[in-house]
């Protein structure tokens, strides 16, 4: 167990992939997240599952993840491998770290890749103030990075 354990499981793409499908299903699924300011927006960016949900799920289940690389031989594919980290596991960690609606209330930016234009109507009404009233598609920008 170590922080390169931890890194390695954030960087698994099976695990990704199980963890985005966990998140997803809970805002889809379960009104309780669905209708929160995050379950909105899950909806309609996925991956923003991985940014939010892949470090507590990391450092909650590492001790297994470890386990399953030092075995011999290493299994292969520890973050696809319901035996290793079960989707029950993972579906309570995106439950236990959901974001709570005042979180989501501070002033962040955009990440990166959602920067640009939109052909659709902001999802937070911080992001209207940039944009200006919903009209339809717009090429003016959602964020722009700060002057450095």
């Amino acid at each position: 167990m170590s922080h390169q354990t931890i890194t390695d499981a954030t960087r698994d793409a099976a695990l990704q992939d199980r963890v985005m499908a966990a998140a997803s299903k809970e805002a889809w699924a379960n009104p309780e997240f669905g209708d929160t300011p995050f379950g909105q927006r899950l909806m309609a960016y996925p991956t923003a599952a991985i940014d939010t949900f892949m470090w507590p799920v990391a450092i909650d289940y590492e001790d297994e993840y470890a386990y399953a690389l030092g075995l011999d031989p290493p299994n292969p594919n520890p973050g696809g491998d319901p035996g290793v980290i079960t989707d029950a596991n993972i579906s309570a960690a995106v439950q236990a770290h959901w974001p709570v609606a005042d979180a989501l209330t501070v002033d962040m930016p955009l990440p990166p890749d959602m920067a640009g234009t939109m052909t659709a109507a902001p999802l937070w009404p911080e992001q209207a103030e940039l944009v200006g009233p919903a009209k339809g598609p717009t090429t003016e920008p959602v964020h722009t990075a700060p002057a450095t």
